[in-house]
């Protein structure tokens, strides 16, 4: 039980130096629309979030300021 804990801990600490946390919320039923279509394309859900804003932020430069 030790070592499950302390890789988690571990894990979590990696987690928290590497990745900013970004949460939103959706309608029921949203989520596993998105999850099947990410799916469809081999994209994990999160990936497939990250290339939307990737793109639309692309797609908008010209009206988005740094």
């Amino acid at each position: 039980m030790i070592k499950v804990n302390s890789k988690i801990a571990a894990t979590n600490r990696y987690n928290d130096k590497t990745y900013d946390r970004l949460a939103i919320r959706i309608k029921k039923g949203l989520r596993e629309k998105y999850k099947q279509a990410a799916k469809t394309h081999g994209l994990s859900l999160a990936k497939l979030v990250t290339t939307a804003i990737d793109e639309f932020l692309e797609n908008h430069k010209d009206k988005i300021s740094k």
